[in-house]
């Protein structure tokens, strides 16, 4: 999650393309892309969205599951694009 030159955007990146295909369905938007990884690293699919009303809803959704770190980011750039 990022927030950059006015745009809000949230990114998944994980080895298991199942996993980052099953929270692209649940989110409902977004799409996927391949990182190729060098040896001995594995390549990374990410999910990335962007948008303020997409980032809000997810957030909002996604708030209780965070962490200390994370959620105090997150509410930090949900201030920022209520102003």
């Amino acid at each position: 999650m990022y927030y950059n030159s006015g745009q809000a955007c949230l990114e998944l990146g994980m080895t298991d393309r199942d996993v980052v295909e099953r929270f692209k369905e649940w989110a409902g938007c977004g799409y996927i892309k391949l990182k190729k990884r060098q040896e001995p690293w594995k390549d990374v699919y990410v999910w990335r969205t962007k948008g303020r009303h997409v980032f809000t809803t997810l957030v909002n959704e996604m708030l209780p599951y965070f962490g200390n770190r994370r959620a105090y980011k997150a509410l930090n750039i949900l201030d920022d694009l209520e102003l």
